[in-house]
């Protein structure tokens, strides 16, 4: 173990000393503590070496505790840019792991490098925990973190524990939080934050030919009170959010992206751009135990509040939540609330594959188009001419309260989206429910069993406050058999209940509720029904 400081007890007055020192002990992993306090001037280097280094301790030596967090800037002076960036670690010889808690990292600049923050190249495994890194900026790529692996067989690796926040960086190319290639990105659905950082593409994050994974990471053990995992109020001209690109995936469970914008005139994905054959899936559900989840009534999966081109609407940008082009997505107990673009305000996608299941989207803002009609829908999947065939599957979901901005500021309900089965399209729509206009070519129940459409706002419980569950007495409520749906049915609902639960009310079609919420059985009965019959 090695102590940095100035007082009685401290090994090294200065990190990289302590970091050399490490290195020279050995092959074995090493820890080095930190006394509380700011570090200007860091252009710290770990190579080929595993170590641990812990920041905030109040005093070096065997009485020391960890009181807060200690300052690593690259700056002269606190708030001001350093020439390098605070932090390079490389891992060339063979897979070596790095752990880094209780720091603050700021004030980097990637000028000659990759990375504003930190920059990780190799076969690293780098684990953040009570970390911050902030007010770090690149030329380049990966404004606060950049992370690189040695190739697709030999991934780089950087974990997001508890208390993580990677805030107000920028890269000038790709990833202003965080960069990645060749990578591994997992991100713990509790008490992590990329939020504020700025780029050309992927504001929050920006990958290709890597991984994000959102969820049990850290500590994996079931528990139901988690925070959720937040990318948000991120800006780039694509991507606002998320930009993926290469056969990049995100795979996340309890992930919410808020108010993130692409912000050029005609930009498009404002809190996910997906492009190339990338691959994103969201949900609720885990499929082990190891379960890191928000409280059931609390749906932490969610596009809120995200924004596409110039204005909410404005002129131009497609795909206010996400915007896929040759990606897949797969969405299941997810919001896309209050989104906002001149066209597809919640989703637009274009060939591949779509999924929809137990997803609310309301309250979504478009543009009135005129003669222009791509894209005059809530949410948009077609194929391109020439291109291969596109799938859209949309299930158990509700559709309500989304609106078209009329050129005098006047607003009508928009379009939820449009049905076309062809040599083009193929869509299939399954126990789903519609309070505005759905376009159709042929007959509409030739698309799937179960759907209600044209549905008054008495069907929702609350959709002042958000909440779009059925009320018991209306027209969604045990209205779908089970016999017709349950092979679709993958996912909980999104509060996680359990779908097809009997009513004490005459069945209107089956016991299965139709949208994206099933009403549990002990949602108290409507006096009307009280005998308890069925029919």
């Amino acid at each position: 173990m090695f102590w940095v400081g100035s007082e009685a007890g401290c090994t090294h007055s200065t990190l990289q000393a302590a970091i050399n020192a490490a290195q020279a002990n050995g092959p074995g992993a090493d820890e080095i503590r930190v006394r509380t306090g700011t570090f200007l001037n860091q252009n710290l280097s770990i190579e080929d070496h595993s170590l641990s280094i812990s920041g905030g301790w109040n005093a070096c030596g065997a009485a020391a505790q960890q009181t807060a967090r200690s300052v690593l800037s690259a700056g002269a002076s606190a708030g001001t840019y350093g020439s390098n960036p605070v932090l390079r670690i490389r891992m060339l010889a063979g897979p070596q792991s790095v752990s880094l808690r209780n720091l603050l990292i700021q004030d980097g600049y990637g000028q000659a490098v990759d990375g504003g923050g930190i920059h990780i190249y190799g076969r690293a495994s780098v684990v953040l925990e009570n970390v911050q890194v902030d007010h770090n900026y690149t030329f380049s790529i990966g404004g606060g973190i950049y992370i690189n692996g040695s190739g697709s067989t030999a991934p780089a690796t950087v974990e997001l524990h508890r208390n993580v926040t990677i805030s107000n960086n920028r890269a000038e190319f790709t990833g202003g939080g965080i960069y990645g290639r060749h990578a591994n990105i997992r991100i713990r659905a509790d008490l992590t934050d990329i939020v504020g950082n700025l780029a050309g593409f992927g504001g929050g994050i920006g990958v290709e030919q890597a991984t994000i994974t959102v969820g049990a990471v850290g500590q994996p053990v079931p528990y139901q009170n988690a925070t959720g995992a937040k990318i948000r109020n991120n800006r780039a001209v694509q991507g606002g959010g998320v930009w993926l690109i290469n056969h990049a995936t995100l795979d996340a469970r309890e992930l919410s992206l808020e108010g993130n914008i692409a912000t050029a005139g005609n930009s498009s994905g404002g809190g996910i751009y997906a492009d190339s054959n990338a691959f994103v899936r969201m949900a609720r559900d885990y499929p082990d135990a190891n379960v890191v989840s928000c409280p059931a009534d609390q749906n932490c999966s969610r596009i809120v509040g995200n924004r596409a081109g110039n204005g909410c609407p404005g002129t131009n940008g497609h795909g206010g939540g996400a915007y896929f082009d040759g990606a897949n997505g797969f969405f299941y107990q997810t919001m896309f609330l209050e989104n906002c673009a001149y066209g597809s305000p919640a989703l637009n996608t274009w060939g591949a594959m779509l999924v929809l299941e137990g997803v609310v989207v309301a309250k979504n803002r478009l543009a009135s188009r005129g003669s222009d009609q791509t894209g005059r829908r809530v949410v948009s999947h077609a194929s391109r001419s020439g291109n291969p065939i596109s799938f859209s599957d949309i299930r158990f979901s509700t559709f309500a309260d989304n609106v078209e901005v009329q050129s005098d500021g006047s607003v009508s309900p928009a379009m939820a989206v449009q049905l076309i089965n062809d040599s083009s399209w193929s869509h299939e729509l399954v126990a789903s429910a519609f309070a505005e206009p759905v376009s159709v070519s042929g007959s509409f129940d030739a698309y799937g069993p179960c759907n209600r459409i044209q549905l008054q706002s008495g069907n929702f419980v609350n959709p002042a406050a958000n909440d779009y569950r059925p009320t018991l007495a209306g027209f969604l409520v045990d209205a779908c058999s089970e016999a017709s749906i349950s092979h679709f049915i993958q996912y909980t609902d999104p509060r996680k209940v359990a779908r097809c639960q009997d009513h004490s009310r005459p069945d209107q079609g089956g016991k299965c509720d139709v949208g994206a919420y099933e009403l549990p059985t002990d949602i108290p009965a409507d006096r009307i029904f009280a005998h308890g019959f069925e029919n």
